[in-house]
C-alpha cells in the first residue's frame, strides 16, 4: 500500500485497509503515549533523589521535559516532509526513547556526581543550584523527550497528509495518545511503583516502547506504507507561515498556557479539599488528561466538515473562561460534597480515592475537554494555511507546549505567591475569554455571529469585575478530609457550625503550600499546612511534640 500526498490516491484506498491502518496507529500510539507517561512519573522520582523533592526543583525538571518534547516537535514537523517512510520512522523512533530510558538510569549517576560537587564545592544557592539543575536535566532528558516530541508530526505525515482528512485523524491520534497517557499514570501510581519498584517499572516501560517501535517497523515493511517526498520548489516557498497563521499559533500557545496553569492553580485549591498525597494528584492529572482525549477524539469526528474551525476554537476558550468562573461559586460545597459522600458510602480509603476523582470531574473534567477540542480545532484551522500537515502538527504542538511550560512556572511561581489561588484562576479565567473574544476576529463569521458568541465573554467580565466569588478561609483552612469523623454528627455534616467556633489568625498562600492558624473557643492554636494540622497547643498534643523533642537525643550515640 502506497499513501502519498495525492487526496484522489488515497481515495483509491478501500475503507477496510484505511481503518485497520488507523486502528494499528491508534493502538501502538496509545501504549507510546502510556510508556511516556509512566517514564515521566519514574524520571520525577529519580532526579528527586539527586535535586530534591521541592516544588522548584520539580517545575525544573517539568521544564527541562516539556522542553524537549517542543524541540522535538518543531523539528520534526520541519524534517517530515522528507521522510518516505514515516511509520518506520516512527517505529525507530519509540525503540530510540526506550534504549535511552534503559540506560538513563547510568547517566543519572554522573549527574548526580556533577550536582554534590557543585553543591559542597562551589556555592549552595539557588542563584547557581537552579540554573545547574535546568542544564543537567537537560542533558538528561533532551534525547528521549526530543523523540518523544518528534513521534506525532511523523505519524500525521503518514495518517494526516490530506487536508480533507486531517482534522479527524489529528484528532484521533491526538486523543488516543492523550488516553495512553491516562492510563500510564493511573498504572504508575497505583500498580506499578507499589508492586515493581522504580527499576521494574523501567523495564515495563521500556519493554512497551521497544515492542510498539518494532511493530511499527514490521507493519511499515508490510504494508510498504510511503509518503512522497515533498522537498519541491512549492514546498520551499511555502515554509514562511501566513501572518494570520502566526496570530493563531499565538493564540495557540495562550490556550496552553491557560491550560497549565489552570492545572496548577486548581490542583493547589483541590487538596484543601482531599489532600496532597501521590494517589490525589494521579487522580487529578489522570482526570484532565482525559478530558483532553475525550475532547480531542470528539471533534475528530466533525472537524473535516467544520467551515470555519477558528470558531470552535473560540467558543472553547469562552466555554472554558465560563466553566472556571460558574466552578469558583460551587468550590466550597465541595468539602460538602467529600462528607456527605462518608455518610452515604462509609468512612473507607477507597471510597477516598473515588470521591477525589468526582470531585476533579466535577471541576477539571469538563473544561479539560474543551481543551482538547481547542487543540484540534486550531490544528485543523492552521492546516488550511499551512502547506504540510507534519508542518502543521509541529508547529502547534510547539506553540501549545511552550505556553504549558510558562503556564506551568508562572502559576506556579508568579501568580499563586502574588494573587493567591481565588485571584489567580479569575485572572486566568479573564485571559480565557479574551482570548475567545479575540479569536473571534480571525474567524471568517457575520458580525452579528461574532457579537452573540461574545456575550459569554462579556458575562464573565462583568461578573469578575461586579460580583467576585469569594471563598470562606476558615472553610479552606479546616481540611476536612484529615479527620473528617469531627465534621459528622449524628449522620450530618457540621462543617459550618465547626468553622464558625474557630478564629482565622493566619492564612498565607504560597508557591508551595497554603499555611494558616486556627485558635479554637478554649483558646487553642492549631498550625495547618494544606488543610492538615502538623501541631497544636492542646495538652494532649503538646505531649507528642516534647516526645517528638526528646526521640533525637535518645536515639544519638553522644548527645550533647
Amino acid at each position: 500500500m502506497t499513501i502519498t500526498n495525492n487526496a484522489s490516491h488515497n481515495d483509491s484506498l478501500s475503507p477496510g485497509r484505511v481503518l485497520r491502518g488507523l486502528l494499528i496507529a491508534g493502538l501502538l500510539f496509545f501504549c507510546s503515549g502510556f510508556a511516556a507517561l509512566v517514564y515521566e512519573a519514574l524520571w520525577f522520582r529519580q532526579i528527586g533523589f539527586v535535586f530534591g523533592n521541592t516544588v522548584l526543583a520539580a517545575s525544573t525538571v517539568l521544564t527541562a521535559f516539556m522542553a524537549g518534547l517542543a524541540m522535538g516537535a518543531h523539528c520534526f514537523g520541519r524534517w517530515a516532509s522528507r521522510i518516505v517512510r514515516p511509520i518506520r520512522a516512527f517505529g525507530y523512533l519509540e525503540v530510540g526513547v526506550g534504549l535511552f530510558a534503559l540506560v538513563l538510569p547510568l547517566f543519572l549517576k554522573g549527574i548526580m556526581v556533577v550536582y554534590r560537587f557543585a553543591y559542597q564545592n562551589v556555592s549552595d544557592s539557588l542563584l547557581l543550584l537552579t540554573p545547574l539543575r535546568f542544564i543537567l536535566s537537560i542533558l538528561l532528558l533532551l534525547v528521549p523527550t526530543f523523540l518523544m516530541g518528534g513521534s506525532l508530526p511523523v505519524l500525521c505525515r503518514a495518517l494526516a497528509a490530506d487536508k480533507e482528512r486531517f482534522g479527524s485523524r489529528l484528532g484521533w491520534l491526538y486523543g488516543i495518545n492523550t488516553a495512553g497517557a491516562v492510563a500510564g499514570v493511573l498504572a504508575a501510581s497505583y500498580l506499578f511503583l507499589p508492586a515493581f519498584g522504580l527499576k521494574r517499572a523501567n523495564w515495563i516501560a521500556v519493554a512497551v516502547n521497544v515492542s510498539v517501535g518494532i511493530a511499527a517497523i514490521v507493519w511499515s515493511r508490510l504494508s510498504r506504507i510511503t509518503v512522497e517526498a515533498s522537498v519541491t520548489p512549492v514546498a520551499e516557498k511555502n515554509r514562511q507561515i501566513p501572518a494570520r497563521a502566526r496570530w493563531l499559533l499565538l493564540a495557540v500557545a495562550a490556550s496552553g498556557f491557560l491550560s497549565l496553569a489552570l492545572e496548577v492553580v486548581w490542583f493547589r485549591a483541590l487538596i484543601l479539599v482531599f489532600g496532597s498525597t501521590t494517589y490525589s494528584f494521579a487522580s487529578m492529572l489522570s482526570m484532565f488528561l482525559l478530558g483532553i482525549a475525550l475532547g480531542s477524539m470528539l471533534l475528530s469526528w466533525i472537524s473535516d466538515r467544520l467551515k470555519n474551525p477558528i470558531t470552535i476554537f473560540a467558543a472553547a476558550e469562552i466555554l472554558i473562561a465560563v466553566l472556571m468562573v460558574w466552578s469558583m461559586f460551587n468550590f466550597i460545597g465541595k468539602q460538602d460534597f467529600l462528607l456527605q459522600y462518608f455518610i452515604d458510602h462509609g468512612l473507607t480509603w477507597a471510597n477516598l480515592i473515588r470521591a477525589k476523582f468526582l470531585i476533579t470531574a466535577s471541576i477539571l473534567f469538563v473544561p479539560a475537554c474543551l481543551f482538547g477540542v481547542a487543540f484540534t480545532a486550531a490544528a485543523r484551522a492552521l492546516r488550511e494555511e499551512v502547506e504540510s500537515s507534519s508542518r502543521t502538527v509541529g508547529e502547534i504542538y510547539t506553540f501549545n507546549t511552550v505556553g504549558a511550560v510558562l503556564g506551568s512556572f508562572l502559576g506556579g511561581f508568579v501568580l499563586l505567591p502574588l494573587l493567591g489561588m481565588e485571584n489567580a484562576i479569575l485572572l486566568l479565567s479573564l485571559l480565557a475569554a479574551v482570548t475567545g473574544a479575540l479569536l473571534l476576529f480571525l474567524a471568517r463569521i457575520r458580525p452579528a455571529g461574532r457579537l452573540v458568541l461574545a456575550l459569554p465573554a462579556l458575562a464573565v467580565v462583568a461578573v469578575i469585575l461586579i460580583a467576585p466569588p469569594h471563598w470562606d478561609k476558615r472553610r479552606l483552612a479546616i481540611g476536612p478530609y484529615f479527620s473528617p469523623w469531627k465534621y459528622i454528627q449524628d449522620g450530618k455534616i457540621s462543617l459550618d457550625d465547626s468553622a464558625g467556633k474557630d478564629r482565622l489568625l493566619v492564612y498565607e498562600e504560597g508557591a508551595v503550600t497554603t499555611v494558616s492558624v486556627l485558635q479554637t473557643a478554649d483558646e487553642n492554636m492549631s498550625y495547618i499546612t494544606d488543610g492538615k494540622v502538623e501541631a497544636d497547643t492542646s495538652a494532649a498534643s503538646m505531649m507528642l511534640q516534647r516526645l517528638c523533642g526528646h526521640l533525637p537525643m535518645m536515639l544519638h550515640s553522644g548527645p550533647k
